[in-house]
């Protein structure tokens, strides 16, 4: 099961397979800007890029993950303290009345659509952890949490005395590069990937087609640069592990 997608300065294809309008050759005298996150993401930060930097370059959306749903039964939250590490983990039924803490500004923007109270935000799991392991003792959390998941926390503040129940809410499912997306990436003289995860980083580098050049590698923090393998160049570091930085870090090489 392959997704690619090819989007075109200011306009995003239809979903489902890649894409170019067919009234001019694609052209590559830019870089070849590579989203592989869940397609809702990609297309979101496609849009926050094309308006922040006014850049109107070729971008290919080629999810190597996607994320689905858990039907899980959830006890009350109201009054609760939970923790979430992604939008995705943001139950569907809503977080009224919940404390929650969060990873992520965007995490913190899906759930207080959800009419969840935001007590704490931190920028990545870690920072999180350490924050609620300062905490007073003996306090319990729900943990809404995806199938793979970059930090444990509860074994993480098991120190700290707090009981943390975790509930798979969601899956994340490994796509592959379907054939189009290939295409599109051998016809580009440089490919631009930023990459937000260890996790996602790792799917690339397996997806990536072999005998390939390798991309240039933007990532939000060195843990996620990690994640492919054996990288023979230097991953671009994002300056701060959030979406602006990326973007910033994006600029320099989507912009002469």
């Amino acid at each position: 099961h392959g997704l690619g997608c090819r989007v075109c300065p200011r306009q995003v294809s239809p979903g489902g397979s890649s894409y170019n309008s067919g009234r001019r050759p694609v052209s590559y005298d830019q870089p070849l800007l590579l989203l592989s996150r869940p397609r809702r993401d990609s297309e979101a930060f496609l849009s926050e890029i094309r308006e922040e930097l006014g850049w109107a370059g070729p971008a290919l959306i080629a999810p190597v993950l996607e994320i689905e749903a858990v039907d899980v039964q959830l006890p009350q939250l109201q009054e609760q303290n939970v923790i979430l590490a992604s939008p995705n983990a943001v139950p569907a039924d809503g977080l009224a009345g919940a404390n929650c803490f969060v990873v992520g500004q965007q995490t913190a923007a899906a759930v207080r659509d959800a009419q969840g109270e935001v007590l704490v935000v931190a920028e990545t799991a870690h920072e999180l952890c350490e924050s609620l392991g300062e905490a007073p003792g003996n306090q319990r959390f729900i943990w809404l949490r995806g199938n793979v998941v970059t930090l444990d926390f509860n074994k993480e503040l098991e120190g700290a005395s707090h009981e943390v129940v975790g509930y798979t809410v969601y899956r994340q499912l490994e796509l592959t590069l379907d054939p189009a997306a290939v295409a599109e990436i051998a016809a580009a003289d440089l490919v631009v990937a930023p990459v937000f995860s260890n996790r996602s980083a790792s799917l690339l580098s397996k997806a990536w087609p072999v005998g390939q050049t390798e991309p240039r590698l933007v990532a939000i923090s060195t843990a996620a640069a990690s994640g492919w393998l054996d990288y023979s160049g230097t991953p671009k570091i994002a300056a701060s592990p959030n979406r602006a930085a990326m973007i910033e870090a994006l600029s320099t090489l989507l912009i002469p």
